[in-house]
């Protein structure tokens, strides 16, 4: 958070007090704000010090979290279900970022702007059929939800091919898990033609995202990233401390 302070020009009137002078108090408020900024800078120091293998392991319990709470569609879909699921997919989206800097940051940025997209498309997407929008006259209408989940899964899609690759590049997670990864992302990319991507769902989209997302959120919560080899990839990068976290969205629809 950015604190902005706007100081009126103004000519200070001689004081005799000590401290009453006016120059002095502001002097005083802008040493606080330093000494704040000073205590979020050490904040962010001591999470990116967290070990490579934890970031790992919390990205995975925030996908499972993703698994449990993802609504399949309209038919099931309410406030609390939408809003943990995007709360969380942009945890993952952030902490992708940082555990795939190592192996590529432009690659690493893409994936996590993709997956934040994802997010976007969603919550703009539940809050009109919540009503709590009024942009496109479809309130509670199940058919438009749907269709907007299905575009949404459009840039998640890309955002899974993007990690797949990021996977396979790593050298601190199994290649054929990125692989995995790659190919359920190229399943949602059915949907750039959503009728097609609602009749081929099952099996041909649901069961490569299950597969590919289900084990990479079981592999960073048993095992998490093999955190010697990505402190080498780190330093052979020039690249400074990394989060953790892959994706999996094969819930997206499943609930």
């Amino acid at each position: 958070m950015v604190v902005l302070f706007a100081l009126t020009p103004c000519r200070p009137k001689p004081s005799s007090g000590p401290g009453k002078s006016r120059p002095f108090k502001i002097l005083s408020s802008i040493k606080a704000g330093r000494t704040k900024s000073t205590n979020t800078v050490d904040m962010i120091k001591r999470i990116a010090s967290v070990s490579p293998r934890l970031r790992a392991r919390i990205a995975g319990i925030s996908y499972m979290i993703i698994f449990i709470a993802a609504p399949s569609g309209a038919e099931n879909v309410t406030l609390a279900k939408i809003t943990i699921t995007m709360v969380c997919d942009t945890c993952v989206a952030l902490l992708f970022y940082n555990l795939f800097k190592p192996v590529n940051k432009n690659l690493s940025l893409l994936a996590a702007f993709f997956r934040l997209t994802f997010v976007a498309v969603m919550t703009v997407n539940s809050l009109n059929y919540f009503g709590l929008l009024d942009l496109f006259k479809s309130a509670r209408s199940s058919a438009a939800f749907n269709t907007g989940y299905g575009i949404a899964l459009v840039p998640f899609g890309i955002h899974c091919v993007v990690i797949g690759y990021l996977i396979f590049k790593s050298t601190f997670l199994p290649r054929t898990i990125g692989i995995l990864i790659a190919l359920a992302g190229l399943g949602y990319l059915i949907f750039l033609w959503p009728p097609l991507g609602d009749h081929l769902f099952v099996p041909y989209i649901l069961v490569p995202a299950l597969v590919g997302e289900g084990s990479l959120t079981l592999w960073l919560i048993c095992v998490g990233v093999n955190a010697g080899r990505w402190t080498q990839q780190a330093r052979a990068a020039g690249g400074s401390h990394g989060g953790a976290i892959t994706s999996a969205r094969g819930v997206r629809r499943l609930g």
